[in-house]
C-alpha cells in the first residue's frame, strides 16, 4: 500500500502519525517508528478499532496491515485544551465516562484514561478517543475509575466551571464488584453534579 503527500502530525514513543487526503477527504496513517522494540502494537491497535467502531469508539479504522493503520482524521480539539476553554464541559466529560463504560463492560483495558492528555479529541459537542495500541482484555477493567482519577486531579478547575466532583466510594465499590448500566448511573449521578441550569 503507497500513500503520497504525506504530512506529519505527531510522533509517540512507538509510532508516528502522518496526514493525508483521499477524495477530499483526510485520513491519518500511523507507522511504527523504526527505533522502536514494541512488536504488534499497531496490530493490537487494528484489532480493537474493529471491535470499538461498533460502539461508535475510536476513529474509524479504514485499512491496516503489521507496521502501519489507517483512519478518519478526527477536526477537533485535545480534551485538556477543551476543558481548559469550555464554560461547561459536563455533557462531554459524560460522553467520556459512557465510552468508558462500554469498555468497561467489554472487559477491556485502554491504560490512558488516568492521563489522557492527548487521548480524547471533542469535536462538534462530541467525542473521541484516539491511540489504542496499548488495549488489552483485562478482569480488572478500569477505565471508568482512571478517569475519575483524572477529574480529581483537576477538581478546582471544575469547581470554577460549576461542576462538583465527589466521588462516591461506596457507589465506586459496587460498580467495581459488579459493572453493570444501574451501577454505573448510580455512580455517575451521585459523583457528578452542575451548578448550571
Amino acid at each position: 500500500m503507497t500513500f503520497k503527500k504525506l504530512r506529519f502530525l505527531g510522533r509517540g514513543k512507538r509510532s508516528e502519525v502522518y496526514v493525508f487526503k483521499k477524495n477530499n477527504k483526510l485520513y491519518c496513517i500511523k507507522f511504527k517508528r523504526k527505533d522502536s522494540k514494541a512488536v504488534g502494537r499497531l496490530e493490537n491497535e487494528a484489532k480493537f478499532l474493529i471491535l470499538l467502531n461498533k460502539y461508535k469508539i475510536g476513529p474509524k479504522l479504514i485499512a491496516y496491515g503489521s507496521d502501519f493503520i489507517v483512519y478518519e482524521f478526527v477536526n477537533g480539539n485535545f480534551f485538556i485544551d477543551y476543558l481548559q476553554r469550555s464554560k461547561n464541559p459536563l455533557k462531554i466529560i459524560k460522553q467520556i465516562f459512557a465510552q468508558c463504560f462500554i469498555m468497561d463492560k467489554l472487559g477491556i483495558n485502554k491504560e490512558e484514561m488516568h492521563r489522557p492528555l492527548k487521548h480524547i479529541i471533542v469535536f462538534r459537542n462530541s467525542v473521541k478517543m484516539i491511540d489504542f495500541e496499548r488495549c488489552h482484555y483485562s478482569d480488572k477493567v478500569h477505565n471508568v475509575t482512571q478517569f475519575f482519577q483524572f477529574l480529581y486531579s483537576r477538581k478546582e478547575e471544575l469547581q470554577k466551571k460549576g461542576i462538583n466532583l465527589k466521588i462516591n466510594y461506596k457507589q465506586l465499590q459496587k460498580y467495581k464488584k459488579e459493572i453493570n448500566e444501574k451501577k454505573y448511573k448510580d455512580l455517575i449521578q451521585t459523583s457528578l453534579s452542575s451548578n448550571h441550569k
